[in-house]
């Protein structure tokens, strides 16, 4: 089984800049950012991003860090998960999204090495 933990929480936000001007003065977040519509604070283990959206209706994202995307995918498609989002690449990595047991919208994320 690949080592999985807990990576990062994603929110939307329909104005990144708005966003990130609140979490650096409410809780003192320094950001990257990684263009215009997609930020991140790293300053621990786990880390908060921000992505840019029109609409905002989804909730925050949880993306857990694997060892092995390949042998993440085949054991959540082993064990019937629903799969939302086939494994695709992006600044960072690559992850794919599935569904939990209650419907709620999951990463897997891989880091580039």
């Amino acid at each position: 089984m690949p080592k999985i933990a807990l990576n990062y929480i994603e929110i939307q936000s329909n104005d990144v800049a708005r966003a990130k001007l609140f979490y650096q003065q409410l809780l003192g977040l320094k950001f990257t950012e990684y263009g215009p519509e997609y930020i991140a604070a790293e300053d621990g283990p786990a880390h908060f991003a921000i992505a840019a959206a029109h609409e905002v209706k989804t909730p925050p994202l949880p993306v857990f860090e694997t060892d092995d995307i390949g042998a993440s995918y085949a054991l959540a498609q082993s064990s019937g998960q629903k799969i939302v989002a086939e494994i695709f690449g992006y600044p960072g990595g690559q992850r794919f999204e599935m569904l939990d047991v209650d419907g709620n919208r999951i990463a897997i994320y891989q880091p580039n090495s």
